[in-house]
């Protein structure tokens, strides 16, 4: 950033001799840091964070549309050119944010995105009675049916229960064959 400053272009073989300035600009910007510093269940409290950014850049939060939210005011600190922005917001409703660090003078925009989730209804699933009722019943269900799957595979592993197989086509459950007629020689 030290090598910021005017510069000049001299062409001494036309005629007039011309000079050139140009001004050159040396800028820094880390990608900013967000973090949630508190939360209920009705908000949360967002701050977003950038250092060592040189020149003094415009911190915003936007929502998923990209629409500007109304924040708290900057802390901005400055030391030898470069600047430290911190921005704090409150969201109240669910959905993805974006802080956004723009320096105008350089033509250079950066951001960081979160997804925040805040309960809107005061009583979530986790809270309502029936709901209780109901993922008991289903996790009962559920390891009834793995304990019974284990009962049956230890009694088949230590032979208390065989399984044998009788000649002719194997049938699915359902199926029915009338069974054959009893003739003096065959045999089932």
């Amino acid at each position: 950033m030290a090598d910021s400053g005017i510069y000049s272009c001299i062409f001494p073989h036309l005629q007039p001799r011309q000079t050139y300035n140009i001004e050159l600009v040396v800028g820094a910007c880390p990608k900013p840091y967000i973090e949630i510093l508190d939360e209920t269940k009705d908000w949360s409290l967002l701050q977003c964070e950038v250092q060592g950014a040189s020149p003094e850049p415009k911190v915003e939060w936007k929502d998923s549309a990209g629409n500007i939210l109304p924040a708290e005011e900057p802390q901005v600190l400055e030391s030898g050119g470069s600047y430290s922005v911190t921005l704090n917001i409150t969201v109240t409703k669910t959905g993805r944010y974006r802080c956004v660090v723009t320096q105008e003078e350089i033509n250079h925009q950066t951001y960081a995105k979160t997804f925040v989730i805040v309960s809107e209804n005061p009583s979530s699933v986790s809270e309502d009675p029936s709901n209780k009722v109901a993922i008991g019943w289903l996790g009962g269900i559920v390891i009834g049916a793995l304990l019974l799957a284990a009962v049956q595979a230890l009694l088949l592993a230590t032979k208390l229960v065989t399984v044998t197989c009788h000649r002719g086509p194997c049938r699915q459950r359902g199926d029915y064959e009338a069974p054959p007629e009893k003739q003096p020689n065959s045999t089932l």
